[in-house]
């Protein structure tokens, strides 16, 4: 890499003068440049911006969260990561700001009470505002780099507000749902355990009780244990499916994918696999 690579850096006394040492500066700025394909980069920056200069923003905002450890996954790729949870953390501050609501916790019932919205996919470009609104929670979808495994995030800022990211890492009703279920159900069991963030990767084998906690907590939240053996010893049945998710006033795409990936059989119910364009619903088509 030249030199010429650094000229958005030229201005040193600048830097000097937000209180930021330029050396993390330039050591973010070449490992993102280095590890973050021009894709990626396409597929992130605003139109108008270059890829220098986003990459030169991504550096500052990894240098004001140059503080925040998480628990990594050794097949994550660590830089994409970084750069994600950079921006995302810089987004959620901004947005934290000028929150009226304070975050006074997270029950199941609270979380039952938001997946029930799942009903109406138009309910899914609500969720930052009533999140915000309703519980205090700040929601950032943000999708994420290629390759990234991560399905989302949960962390508090520096305020002790609590942030949720979702990554859109697979564009189907179903993981959307089940992530947001998962980080919801960190915030409401393991509200003492954020000030590193957790970074799931939820096709990873569960190795940690915090994780497997999560996951049963968010099943839990969808479908009720006995509700739960019903439907998976019927699981050929779509009749049954459509029946218990009215029920419960789940959408049944997720209890769906829920059932695929307890039985590892990912042939069944053929009519509930992505008729929900996620992407497209929250405005991320190109992306």
């Amino acid at each position: 890499m030249s030199e010429d690579n650094f000229s958005t850096w030229d201005d040193v006394p600048i830097l000097s003068g937000l209180g930021i040492s330029p050396q993390p500066l330039f050591e973010a700025f070449k490992r993102f440049s280095e590890e973050l394909p021009g894709k990626d980069i396409d597929s992130q920056k605003p139109a108008n911006m270059s890829r220098q200069d986003y990459l030169a923003m991504l550096a500052l905002q990894s240098a004001e969260v140059a503080g925040v450890l998480y628990r990594k996954n050794p097949k994550a790729h660590e830089t994409k990561v970084h750069a994600w949870l950079s921006s995302a953390i810089t987004k959620a501050k901004r947005l934290s700001l000028v929150m009226e609501v304070g975050y006074k916790g997270i029950s199941q019932q609270d979380i039952i009470a938001i997946l029930r919205l799942s009903l109406d996919p138009a309910n899914t470009v609500l969720l930052p505002t009533i999140l915000a609104e309703q519980y205090g929670v700040v929601l950032v979808i943000q999708p994420g780099y290629t390759s990234m495994k991560m399905d989302g995030c949960v962390l508090k800022l520096p305020d002790s507000r609590p942030m949720i990211g979702i990554t859109l890492r697979y564009n189907r009703y179903d993981n959307f749902w089940f992530t947001l279920a998962h980080e919801l159900a960190h915030l409401c069991l393991h509200d003492d355990q954020l000030d590193a963030p957790i970074v799931d990767d939820l096709d990873e084998a569960v190795t940690q009780d915090i994780e497997a906690e999560a996951n049963l907590l968010a099943r839990d939240s969808f479908v009720p244990r006995r509700e739960w053996r019903i439907l998976y010893e019927n699981r050929y049945s779509d009749a049954r499916l459509e029946q218990m998710c009215t029920s419960l006033s789940v959408h049944p795409d997720i209890v769906a994918g829920l059932i695929r990936f307890a039985a590892k059989d990912y042939k069944l119910y053929p009519r509930r696999h992505r008729t929900v364009d996620v992407k497209k619903l929250l405005g991320f088509a190109d992306v």
